[in-house]
């Protein structure tokens, strides 16, 4: 069935979609997922939505797991890595059905990274098996359900979501270097921080194998220069209090291009020596910059290569793969040296894998990256 703007079918607003077989799928053909075309259990219901369709698919939470732990971990990385997955996943989902954020659109998630990635990789028997051996289960704090955040890699560290996002910082989520003793991270001094980034510093690190566990980009001055420009507007759009801008002169002023870069210097750093803020400077004026997205942001490497520790390189990314860097300026060129892939905050899915490898169990691992925190099942606690 085909269905457009015009289509009789939505004269009355929403049409609703289901299957005839007691388990059946919904293949969409018009959307593109990485695996091709997705196919969703459960209902499908479309609607007009500001000139175009708006697609929604309600299922139940537990199916709409299967199809998120695939898209968010490669299934490879064994069972219990993908249970620690599943419980945070489930964690997140529910926490977001409370919040209205979709509610406008008569939905609780949206299915990329603004929430969490769902039916981008098919679900298969390993992401069904852990989310069912992991039925309800969800992160809490007294009787709440935590927000239960995650990204790719680490540095050898966490941090706290208040210096990521603002606002309060949740207790159980902190500034932890990822050993097996989970020392409280001290790195907002620049020159220690720098070591650790250079040598580890001694700590015995999940991570330190994998190919983002360190990272290099080196940006010519002048194209530094014009990559801020193509992304300085939107960012001051984004938050106009987190970038304040001087002219050459040193006086206050509004400007659409820094010109040729001459220096860049990091001005604050969080316990986890997470980039608080930062400093550019240009022929044509300075920016004081605050915020991790501006710190990843307005330096990105859309044309230049990421060197991985491993020797490998990516390219044509919008921003930094994290916020974890420092900074070297030659005549040249900016030189960053960075670690990890994401913001940093709660769990880390390579550590998981890793600490998995060593024969950490699921729910240990969970209550490794939420400290405090106790597991309960959402559908029998009371």
């Amino acid at each position: 069935i085909t269905i457009a703007l015009d289509s009789e079918l939505l004269v009355k607003g929403r049409v609703f979609i289901t299957t005839k077989e007691e388990n059946g799928k919904i293949a969409i053909p018009s959307i593109a997922r990485a695996y091709g075309t997705p196919s969703y259990r459960g209902s499908v219901e479309i609607a007009p939505y500001e000139g175009g369709l708006l697609v929604i698919n309600e299922l139940p939470l537990e199916e709409y797991l299967y199809a998120v732990v695939p898209s968010e971990m490669p299934t490879s990385y064994g069972v219990e890595a993908l249970k620690v997955q599943a419980i945070c996943a489930r964690g997140y989902a529910y926490a977001k059905l409370m919040d209205g954020t979709y509610a406008k659109y008569g939905a609780h998630l949206d299915d990329s990274t603004m929430t969490q990635v769902y039916n981008s990789t098919p679900e298969n028997e390993d992401s069904i098996f852990a989310v069912k051996d992991t039925y309800g289960i969800v992160p809490m704090v007294g009787e709440d359900v935590i927000s239960a955040f995650f990204f790719s890699t680490s540095c050898g560290v966490t941090c706290s979501n208040a210096d990521v996002w603002g606002g309060e910082a949740l207790p159980y989520l902190s500034n932890q270097m990822q050993t097996p003793e989970a020392q409280e991270a001290a790195l907002a001094d620049e020159t220690v921080f720098r070591e650790f980034i250079n040598t580890g510093s001694g700590f015995d690190t999940f991570e330190k194998e994998y190919p983002f566990y360190r990272w290099r980009v080196a940006f010519p001055k002048e194209r530094l220069g014009e990559i801020i420009t193509q992304t300085l507007t939107a960012r001051v759009e984004a938050d106009p209090s987190l970038i304040q801008m001087k002219d050459n002169k040193g006086r206050k002023a509004t400007l659409a291009t820094l010109g040729t870069i001459e220096n860049v210097e990091v001005t604050g750093r969080g316990p986890s020596g997470i980039v608080t803020g930062l400093r550019i400077t240009g022929a044509e004026g300075s920016i004081e910059v605050k915020g991790q997205t501006n710190a990843r942001a307005l330096l990105a490497p859309l044309d230049i290569a990421i060197e991985k520790q491993d020797g490998t390189t990516v390219d044509t990314w919008k921003m930094l793969p994290s916020p974890f860097y420092y900074v070297d300026v030659t005549e040249t060129d900016v030189v960053l040296h960075g670690g990890g892939f994401g913001h940093g905050v709660g769990m880390s899915q390579n550590g998981a894998k890793a600490m998995a490898n060593r024969g950490y169990k699921a729910e240990d691992i969970v209550k490794y990256y939420y400290k405090g925190i106790t597991l309960y099942n959402i559908y029998t606690a009371k």
